[in-house]
């Protein structure tokens, strides 16, 4: 926090394919109910 890194980091990668996948707010949305 602060220093900005550009290294890519595995969770990173996984949270960015997750957010492209439209079914993930569907998930979220059940669990949020």
């Amino acid at each position: 926090m602060g220093d900005e890194y550009e290294e890519p980091t595995p969770g990173d990668e996984i949270s960015s394919a997750w957010l492209s996948q439209p079914i993930l707010w569907v998930v979220i949305e059940a669990l949020l109910e």
